[in-house]
Formats: C-alpha cells, structure tokens, sequence
C-alpha cells in the first residue's frame, strides 16, 4: 500500500509569485518561490513590492498572486542526470 501512496503523490510545482502591474498590466515576479498548495494558504499575507516596470510600490495579498509556470520550467533539475551520475 505505500507504494500506492508514493505513486499518487504528486511533485510540487514551484515558481516563482507574480503579479500584473495595475498601471501597464506587465507581469511582475517578487523573487518569491512558492507552489499552489503554499500560496492557498498565505493568500491573506499581503507584500509589497517595488515593481520593476512603472517604479511604483504596489501592494499585493499573496492571494491575487499567481506562479507562474514559466519560471519554473526553465528552473528546474534535471533529476534524472543527478540521480545516474549518484549511481555510478
């Protein structure tokens, strides 16, 4: 049965919190890594971050936020290259 378990869990997805700028609608990446599961549960936490496109400080709840997928497909391992090189 645990190896049902394992087999159904799923990798957290992170990346990195975004948001669009309210001025010119640009997305806007905190420096913020995070996954869905993470950001439900801080949704009421509010930040404030200077945004890199208008200069402005805007603040955000996490909750209006978004991770965006992007970010985390070009950051991301490659796990198989780590875990042959470990096997050898």
């Amino acid at each position: 049965m645990i190896a049902d378990q394992s087999q159904e869990r799923r990798e957290p997805q992170f990346g990195a919190l975004s948001f669009r700028c309210p001025v010119n609608d640009r997305t806007v990446t905190t420096g913020i890594y995070t996954d869905e599961l993470s950001l439900a549960r801080m949704r009421t936490v509010g930040i404030r971050i200077q945004c890199p496109h208008c200069g402005e400080d805007h603040a955000i709840k996490v909750g209006d936020a978004f991770v965006s997928a992007t970010i985390i497909d070009q950051h991301r391992p490659n796990l198989s290259v780590v875990s042959s090189s470990r096997a050898g």
